[in-house]
């Protein structure tokens, strides 16, 4: 019994180490692309609000019905403004989740996606930089406290006349617009939880929800929150292509091994 649990609380603890491990490359790898989003504001130009506001008009979205409805009904406020910041807690979930079951590549995965999407998402904010909705369809004083209105745009023109030469990691904020990175975090999430059958619903539900509040907390034209899925979607493919392509240069290994194998049986 001694030995049982001297093995078990050794596995335990390896499992807690991986966990932090985890969380640390998570804190790394979204650290950096914060940096990228800053570098690709101080080069970026002029603002695209018409030009996305012209897509939603397309599209026949209606954003000001939806603002109304957020700021006739305040009683929502509360929860939406909670699950708009739960891109904060679903990457402590997934870390726990993939620590604890020892799943090391499948978090590997998730992270390397992860970090395809900030870095795809940086390079096209440089062309499409925006105010976004609210200051653009409301203007800079709106009735509704949402959690971004137009903080982000003082952020930019200070990059980019360069007053500001110096990131404060405790008061950075989100610059990017187009694509929406809520969005394309909650197609992330939701593809790290898979795995855990227990986790799906959960996960689908609150994701599903966190971009359904990007449009008014997170002041998001209905293409920013269109392109953030594409760009998920699109990490997701590469992360999956790379892995079909260490298979498909490994078969031939695989294939030799098994004939060595069974001619030294015969």
């Amino acid at each position: 019994m001694g030995v049982l649990r001297d093995r078990f609380e050794r596995e335990a603890i390896r499992r807690l180490i991986d966990v932090f491990q985890m969380l640390a490359m998570f804190v790394v790898v979204s650290s950096t692309g914060l940096f990228l989003t800053y570098a690709a504001a101080a080069i970026s130009e002029g603002y695209q609000d018409e030009l996305l506001a012209g897509a939603d008009r397309a599209l026949g979205f209606n954003w000001i019905g939806l603002y109304d409805f957020m700021d006739r009904n305040r009683s929502l406020m509360i929860a939406s403004k909670k699950i708009y910041f739960s891109i904060f807690a679903s990457p402590i979930l997934i870390a726990i989740a993939h620590g604890v079951t020892g799943r090391r590549a499948g978090y590997h995965r998730f992270l390397l996606a992860f970090g395809v999407a900030l870095a795809v998402t940086s390079a096209v904010f440089i062309l499409f930089p925006a105010r976004s909705a609210i200051p653009y369809w409301i203007g800079p004083d709106p009735s509704y406290p949402a959690a971004v209105i137009d903080q982000h745009v003082k952020v930019i023109d200070a990059l980019r006349s360069g007053r500001l030469t110096v990131l404060d990691l405790e008061n950075a904020i989100g610059l990017v617009s187009f694509p929406s990175f809520h969005a394309a975090a909650a197609v992330l999430f939701v593809w790290g939880c898979w795995p855990f059958p227990v986790l799906r619903l959960p996960a689908v539900t609150l994701n599903v929800a966190m971009t359904g509040t990007a449009f008014v907390e997170g002041s998001h034209y209905l293409v920013d929150i269109l392109a953030g899925v594409l760009v998920a979607l699109l990490a997701i493919a590469l992360v999956h292509a790379r892995i079909a392509s260490k298979v498909r240069s490994l078969a031939p290994m695989l294939r030799q091994n098994r004939v060595d194998s069974i001619r030294t049986r015969t």
